[in-house]
């Protein structure tokens, strides 16, 4: 059984599948405000929001993000398979980058990092951008990152390299970027998600609803475009990788005859 997929063909249904989650989030959450307004509280509107919101955990979206980034630690895998038995020098680099999604993936489902955001921001008295006070050690992570992967990253093809960094760029614009800027707006203006009673509040609550919006999307975005790179890369690059499943065959054992005198 052979299976064919083309990467830019899996790039398409997962830019449709992102756009998907994110009008299901701003929809429901923007139906359940106006409704709000109008005097209805309906239970199971709620639980439909929470379901969809891509600002919260462990629902229908979060499960799709840390799918994907567990998509992109499985192929990685694969590479890195490849490429050992090819005595490939950036083995072990392709081995990280499989190693760090699948952490990626787990946080994404966990929230390890959110965990740590209140712990920091009463230690370093943190306010302003640096509100959700985990940005500190993601960005010196980033950086410390890129460093380890520069000589990796030069190695690469030219297009398969453009194309890690523009991914990386979005996911870390994402992640990171729009999390200084939501820590900004939160610290200064409060995080309103729905309940308005007035024009500003409504005003402040579509405002939060956008930013958290946006930085789900930029990340979704930066994790298909990276899987694309990733596939256009084993496409090209890649010795064929075959996996085969099937039943061990017993061992029959040997019958010895006696000599003949």
């Amino acid at each position: 059984m052979q299976f064919f997929i083309s990467p830019k063909k899996a790039r398409k249904f997962l830019i449709f599948a992102v756009i998907g989650f994110i009008f299901a989030s701003l929809a429901s959450q923007l139906t359940r405000h106006f409704l709000y307004q109008q005097g209805y509280k309906l239970l199971w509107l709620n639980k439909v929001v929470e379901l969809f919101n891509v600002d919260r955990e462990k629902n229908f979206p979060a499960l799709f993000s840390a799918s994907l980034l567990l998509l992109c630690s499985i192929l990685l895998a694969v590479i890195t398979y490849a490429k050992k038995t090819e005595s490939d020098r950036y083995t072990f680099h392709w081995g990280a980058l499989s190693v760090l999604f699948l952490f990626l993936s787990a946080d994404e489902w966990l929230s390890f990092h959110e965990k740590t955001i209140e712990p920091l921001r009463d230690t370093f008295k943190a306010t302003g951008f640096l509100y959700y006070t985990w940005v500190i050690f993601g960005i010196a992570f980033v950086f410390l990152t890129l460093i380890f992967f520069l000589k990796f990253l030069v190695h690469l093809p030219a297009k398969i390299r453009r194309l890690f960094m523009i991914a990386g760029t979005f996911f870390v614009g994402g992640s990171i970027g729009m999390e200084l800027v939501s820590g900004f707006y939160v610290y200064h203006y409060g995080r309103l998600i729905w309940g308005a009673t007035s024009t500003k509040q409504t005003i402040q609550a579509i405002g939060y609803m956008l930013m958290s919006s946006l930085e789900e999307c930029l990340e979704m975005v930066g994790v298909v475009l990276f899987i694309y790179a990733v596939m256009s890369y084993m496409s090209s690059y890649v010795k064929e990788v075959q996996i085969r499943i099937e039943e061990e065959t017993p061992t029959v054992p040997l019958m010895k005859y006696p000599e003949k005198v």
